[in-house]
């Protein structure tokens, strides 16, 4: 008996203290236990989710919902893995790899839904950026074309995002590659100026080779010049 307590101890030390987000539904699909790492990666506390429905808490507007209809036949033992665009309780959207498995009893009855999910955002972005890059250097495109494709699929991986490409040329000066959700404008407010430490944020971060961070355009002394 002290064995399993003992056993039982540290698969609940696995579970807490995992970075992955576990969360254990019963028969409906409702939340009845959320980890600590659910909490962390999702914002949600267990009061939250406890009696709902992960997916439908966590889809958002750019959720594959078709991708969860497809694997919805819980009526067996089983285990499945796919790969959605959730969103954290503040809206930030997040590429979760979702393991998902169920749990029989005895008699066959579905006893329990086990979900672990884990943020590959990252390893998302650049698995989708190399295929289409590759795909598209294949296809021999215009490298503004290749630029264009780039900038969609970073905005479409996330979507809070909005992506533009710059080329500087050998004299230092700006020329726009692509920047599809971008005003038209500022793509020829760019063209020829010459970078440098106080040339905006894109003339200073080619100028300096490093990455700029303006969080607001209205008061930071980088944006004056070219605030309008």
């Amino acid at each position: 008996m002290r064995h399993t307590h003992h056993l039982q101890a540290l698969a609940s030390l696995v579970v807490d203290q995992t970075d992955s987000a576990v969360v254990v539904c019963g028969p409906d699909v409702r939340a009845l236990y959320i980890n600590p790492g659910f909490t962390r990666l999702f914002g949600y506390a267990q009061h939250e989710m406890q009696g709902r429905r992960p997916m439908s808490v966590l889809a958002g507007p750019s959720t594959d919902l078709q991708a969860l209809d497809a694997v919805r036949d819980l009526r067996h033992p089983t285990s499945f893995r796919l790969e959605l665009l959730l969103y954290t309780r503040t809206g930030q959207p997040l590429w979760t790899a979702i393991v998902v498995n169920v749990v029989c009893d005895a008699a066959g009855q579905v006893e329990h839904v086990i979900g672990i999910l884990s943020d590959i955002t990252l390893t998302k972005m650049h698995e989708v950026l190399q295929h289409r890059a590759l795909d598209a250097m294949v296809r021999e495109l215009p490298v503004t074309e290749l630029m264009h494709l780039v900038c969609e699929e970073v905005e479409r991986i996330a979507p809070e995002m909005l992506c533009s490409v710059v080329d500087v040329d050998e004299q230092g000066l700006c020329h726009p590659l692509a920047g599809p959700s971008l005003p038209v404008a500022l793509g020829e407010a760019l063209e020829g100026l010459r970078v440098g430490p106080n040339v905006g944020v894109c003339g200073r971060a080619a100028w300096s080779g490093e990455p700029v961070l303006v969080t607001d355009i209205a008061t930071d002394p980088l944006a004056e010049p070219h605030r309008h």
